[in-house]
């Protein structure tokens, strides 16, 4: 007598309901670390221009500046960016990209005192906000 081999159908059924229960687990995890890594990618994007921004309020330009004059573009993968190039001015990053923050805003303040805070869009989930950040 010939033995058989191979797997049954209810084995197959049992282990495609199990990858289907993980997936509906890890998807939405996923889709939490890929927001929260965007908006942190934001943060990053635009923290870069604060030194730029401090040589132009030093070399004291009556006209202003542009993003361009410290060094940063007007978009990215993940920003369209814009700024306030005053004392107390800001570069602000709008947010492209995952559903949960696409649209919102994150934001590095400069004080008049010459600090600088992060601000983000109140709207974005605390889950997804970068540490530090109001």
């Amino acid at each position: 007598m010939r033995r058989a081999e191979g797997f049954t159908l209810i084995e197959l059924m049992m282990v495609i309901a199990i990858i289907g229960s993980l997936m509906a687990i890890a998807l939405p995890a996923y889709n939490g670390y890929v927001a929260k890594t965007q908006v942190i990618a934001g943060l990053a994007n635009i923290s870069s221009g604060k030194m730029g921004f401090e040589e132009r309020l030093l070399a004291g330009d009556p006209r202003g500046f542009s993003l361009a004059d410290i060094g940063l573009a007007e978009q990215t993968s993940r920003c369209a960016l814009s700024l306030r190039s005053t004392d107390d001015g800001y570069i602000r990053c709008t947010l492209r990209g995952n559903a949960h923050v696409d649209g919102y805003t994150i934001t590095v303040v400069r004080t008049n005192g010459g600090g600088w805070h992060c601000e983000v869009d109140p709207a974005i989930s605390p889950s997804y906000r970068p540490s530090g950040c109001r």
